[in-house]
């Protein structure tokens, strides 16, 4: 049973950063323009409810549109606010990885640890 936490709160963790990073990927392979880009990201996004009760979601959401109308009123370029929002996009994934390890209980972290050195080899020199 107490392995069985462990998969149930990293969950959330994957689904997170794999759900943003598939859907602006093929958000991308479909239009090359970042305004175009960013509004099927937001739209896709925004109808997974899992991905946007998430605030880093919905943070995430909100720079893709900010920086969409600044690259059509010509104050950035394509490439800068694809740069803008991969930085944003670090950012908001290191705070949910940070927020899904705070909220981890004592049981889980001690399991996580058990399981990160079971495949470790340990040598003992002082036994003869």
């Amino acid at each position: 049973m107490r392995l069985l936490t462990i998969p149930l709160i990293l969950l959330p963790l994957t689904s997170f950063a794999s759900s943003i990073a598939s859907i602006q990927q093929s958000c991308e392979s479909q239009f090359s323009k970042f305004p175009e880009m960013a509004s099927c990201l937001t739209k896709n996004v925004r109808a997974d409810d899992f991905l946007y009760s998430s605030s880093q979601a919905r943070l995430y959401v909100a720079t893709a549109t900010n920086l969409a109308g600044k690259v059509r009123r010509g104050e950035m370029y394509d490439d800068e606010a694809t740069l803008a929002l991969e930085e944003k996009y670090s950012q908001l994934n290191a705070e949910y990885v940070h927020e899904v390890q705070a909220n981890q209980s004592p049981v889980s972290t001690y399991i996580k640890k058990r399981l990160d050195n079971a495949g470790k080899i340990q040598v003992d020199v002082h036994q003869k």
